[in-house]
């Protein structure tokens, strides 16, 4: 239930217990009249009044001396074991003795039954007292029981009332264990003079202090910092001490770590090798630390209290620009750190760099902190070491050249000396049938054929030899990558002990050169072949993965090297007795100018599996794969079978 303050506007509920039905009725009428605020409900017999108790709240019970089974003063002792609720003996037969026992018992008032109309008025009055009386020491016990500082009063030093909350600072159960005790012997032995000087001082009137720290030692052993607040007060015809003690335990500790906290900050903003300077919302320095002050060449006094506009330390040509960084930064634009050139004391300049926020002071309050760094220094060897690398980009650049130059004379002497060596052979072949034509005319038209067979060897040669290292525009259009497969292995001459097996999914139509892709995918089946010169398994396929396909031409050959895997697609690189090593390379610079990439696996004495993966393939925005209805070539054997290296 609410406890209403003494004196607030509140209905109060009074059972009324009397077994004359006239005077319940006499009582009822004139106390409502004289009190809207009394609400009372009758009963007679205390059977009933018990059950009503039981059933709702009553702020207080009148009940007559006389009732039927049973006597007020015992239907009181029954209330009084359940409840504090106000109790009026109101009877008309009472006695001194009657008032005696009713006090005894802890009845609230006693009135004896009058005639007169304004005897209503006065019992009004007294019912309104008593319960009063106790919604106000209800009101007092809500306070001091409920309150969360330790509450006492001490005659002298000794304990004459504690509440919950001291029993559970000092770590007992019940404040029953305190009273009596001497409240001294809980403060920490080094502090128990000093209390009890202060007590004895406070008891004579002298001028002390109202609030005084101890360390008391708790019933568990723990040391705790405590806050007590004391007053003398009125108590049974004499003085007392009233105290409230609050555990400032944890405060102390938070203030001592704030101080040792603000302490350290100092010690680090003091010692810092870096500038670091605040600024109040106008603008005004109201601080900077001694690194600042060894940056500018000022003293404390040449700063402080002063607008940031009016200190020497900037110059006047970027005042404007201060100044709107400055703004910007009030209004909470995010700032990144900024290099500029402030002027010392002494008038030379430097360069800085400034990291700059906005913090909070307290409360609401807020500056502008700016943590400031000399990179003068660090300037200079930025301008220097740019100036050594322009110097060394040109030592390169040049450098570049001459083994650009170098390597296009050396490539130029291998392509010579090998097409001095291949071409050797078909101009002896010549020559010879020149000497056997001059010697034997008869024989000259078997030696024209020679001939012939030379010159064409000798053009097939160079003309490999230009479409391998010539760079010509790339011409894409949509292709069937599928059908483009079929036709170079269907015009390409395999021996008979080749076995050609296939796994084309279907159509695949992409954007890609014609030519060129087809000269990458001969030049891969020719190898293959070569690699497998008694005969093996020749195995083509092809799949998507999304937007990505992949080609893949794997053989059962010779295989390759580890020696040569690294350099396998740069120029002049091969495995072959007579070949150029520049179709891998060709291979590889076009597949890779189709947004792809070629890569090689391979197992001496296993085979090779070159793969082609033309990343994102474009035909109509997307490359297509699907069922195609055209029959493959009758001249290539397609197999289903498909066996990893």
């Amino acid at each position: 239930m609410q406890t209403q303050l003494p004196g607030a506007s509140s209905q109060i509920k009074v059972l009324h217990v009397d077994d004359e039905e006239y005077q319940l009725e006499t009582v009822k009428t004139f106390m409502g009249q004289l009190d809207s605020s009394l609400q009372i409900e009758a009963v007679s017999t205390a059977q009933e009044a018990l059950q009503r108790l039981d059933e709702k709240n009553f702020d207080c019970v009148v009940t007559d001396f006389k009732i039927p089974g049973i006597s007020g003063l015992d239907l009181s002792r029954k209330i009084r074991e359940k409840s504090s609720i106000p109790i009026i003996l109101y009877t008309g037969q009472g006695s001194e003795e009657v008032a005696e026992k009713a006090f005894a018992i802890g009845i609230d008032d006693y009135i004896r039954k009058e005639i007169e109309p304004s005897h209503y008025q006065l019992l009004s009055k007294r019912i309104r007292d008593v319960v009063e009386k106790k919604r106000m020491e209800n009101l007092y016990l809500s306070v001091v029981e409920d309150t969360r500082d330790a509450l006492s009063i001490s005659v002298g030093t000794t304990l004459v009332y504690a509440n919950q909350a001291l029993a559970d600072l000092v770590g007992v159960k019940s404040p029953l264990e305190l009273i009596g005790k001497d409240a001294t012997q809980w403060i920490a032995p080094e502090m128990r003079l000093q209390a009890k000087v202060l007590s004895l001082k406070r008891a004579k009137n002298d001028i002390v202090s109202r609030s005084h720290e101890y360390d008391l030692l708790r019933g568990d052993g723990r040391r705790i910092r405590v806050e007590t607040s004391a007053s003398f007060i009125d108590f049974n015809g004499g003085k007392a001490t009233l105290s409230f003690t609050r555990d400032i335990t944890e405060r102390k500790e938070m203030d001592e770590a704030r101080r040792k906290s603000e302490e350290k900050f100092r010690s680090l903003v003091n010692l810092a090798p870096d500038g670091i300077i605040t600024l109040n919302m106008r603008g005004v320095i109201t601080f900077v630390n001694p690194s600042f002050l060894k940056l500018t060449g000022y003293s404390k006094e040449e700063i402080i209290g002063k607008s940031f506009l009016n200190v020497s330390t900037l110059r006047p040509t970027d005042m404007a620009s201060n100044l709107k960084l400055f703004t910007n930064i009030l209004r909470g634009q995010p700032m990144q750190p900024i290099e500029f050139q402030w002027v010392r004391k002494g008038g030379s300049t430097c360069w800085g760099e400034a990291h700059l926020s906005v913090i909070k002071i307290s409360g609401e309050k807020r500056e502008l902190i700016g943590v400031v760094r000399d990179i003068t220094e660090r300037r200079r060897l930025m301008e220097e070491l740019q100036s050594y690398s322009k110097e060394l980009e040109d030592l390169v650049q040049e450098r570049t050249q001459m083994l650009l130059d170098s390597e296009k004379m050396i490539a130029a002497a291998r392509v010579s000396s090998m097409v001095g060596h291949d071409l050797r052979g078909p101009l002896n072949t010549v020559k010879n049938a020149v000497y056997i034509m001059q010697t034997q005319p008869d024989k000259s038209a078997e030696m024209m054929r020679l001939i012939n067979s030379a010159v064409d060897t000798s053009a097939h040669l160079l003309d490999e030899l230009r479409g391998m290292t010539k760079e010509t525009p790339f011409k894409f259009e949509d292709i069937d990558i599928t059908n483009l497969i079929k036709s170079v292995i269907y015009e390409t001459p395999l021996p008979p002990t080749v076995k050609v097996e296939t796994d084309l999914k279907g159509k695949c139509v992409l954007k890609v050169d014609r030519i060129k892709m087809r000269r990458v995918l001969d030049n891969l089946l020719r190898n293959a072949v070569d690699a497998m010169p008694r005969g093996g398994e020749l195995y083509l396929s092809t799949r998507m993965d999304g937007d990505d396909v992949f080609i893949q031409v794997r053989d059962t050959g010779v295989g390759i090297p580890e020696s040569m895997m690294k350099n396998l697609f740069k120029p002049f690189v091969t495995t072959k007795d007579s070949g150029t090593g520049l179709g891998l390379n060709f291979c590889r610079r076009t597949v890779e100018a189709h947004g792809g990439e070629i890569t090689v696996k391979s197992r001496v004495g296993k085979g090779s599996v070159f793969t082609i993966h033309l990343k994102k393939p474009v035909a109509e925005s997307q490359a297509s794969l699907r069922e195609s209805t055209e029959e493959p070539l009758e001249a290539v054997p397609v197999s289903r079978d498909s066996d990893s290296l």
